[in-house]
Parts: C-alpha cells; sequence; structure tokens
C-alpha cells in the first residue's frame, strides 16, 4: 500500500518507532519504514547488536546514520536477537533502496508472538498514523 509517496506493504506488522516486522514461522524479521528512511536520505552507517543479546520492548538495539540524522532504532517486542544483517555495517545502501527487502537489520526470536498484536497491521490504522506523522513532519520543515 502506497501512503503519499511512502511504501508500507500489506502483511508486515508496523511499530510507531518505525519500525516494520514481518513474520516468519516462529521468528520476526525486523527493519526501517520507507517513511523513515526517505526523511533521513542516504544511510552511511548502521550500528546493529550481537547475536544471542536479549532487549525488551521499545529498548534501543541499534542506530541508522545519515550525513542529517541518526536514528536510534527501538525493539518493537521482546526478544532475543538470532541473526544481524552483517553486510549493512560495511555496505548499508540496502537501507535505504531496499527497505523491506535486503535492507532488513535483524532477526529476533520473539519472548511472545502474541506481543505482536500491540503493533499496528490493520491497513487503515497504519495509513492513519502514518498521514499523521507525515504532517507532523510537515509542520517542523516550514
Amino acid at each position: 500500500m502506497k501512503v503519499s509517496e511512502y511504501d508500507m506493504p500489506e502483511g508486515l506488522f508496523y511499530s510507531d518507532g518505525y519500525a516494520w516486522v514481518r513474520r516468519e514461522d516462529h521468528l520476526i524479521r525486523v527493519g526501517v519504514i520507507d517513511f523513515a528512511v526517505r526523511l533521513a536520505g542516504k544511510i552511511e552507517y548502521v550500528d546493529l547488536p550481537p547475536k544471542g543479546e536479549h532487549f525488551r520492548t521499545d529498548e534501543i538495539f541499534g542506530t541508522v546514520e545519515s550525513g542529517k540524522w541518526v536514528g536510534e532504532m527501538l525493539m518493537p517486542v521482546a526478544g532475543e536477537i538470532i541473526d544481524t544483517n552483517l553486510p549493512l555495517l560495511d555496505k548499508p545502501a540496502p537501507v535505504y533502496d531496499d527497505p523491506y527487502g535486503s535492507g532488513w537489520l535483524i532477526v529476533v526470536k520473539p519472548d511472545n508472538m502474541d506481543d505482536l498484536s500491540s503493533l499496528m497491521s490493520d491497513p487503515r490504522e497504519i495509513r492513519t498514523w502514518l498521514e499523521q506523522e507525515i504532517k507532523a513532519t510537515e509542520k517542523i520543515k516550514k
């Protein structure tokens, strides 16, 4: 689905911390939404946690940086890091170029898969939320 000029694929979960979540059996894959990376511009650096580390919901697990922005990534649900997208450490461009594909950040084993229900998944809710975020950003730019 498109919201303004931003891609928000259906079938994913979204956090208000600008993360997308894709359920993959008993694991989840996490990345940054298109809106956030477009605001940031070309991504120059990514900091990711080591495998095996555990994070609580809304705890900072890494950063995504551009020339004009440093964004702290918040864990959408509590869980253990199972995998990280290590190629991004040397070449972070996919975070901007392909945020829902090769630009993913981490794979997590959630403490409780039911916690996904706290994230946005309804297309109308996602659209309304992102439209509000876009308006808030436009006010800041003025």
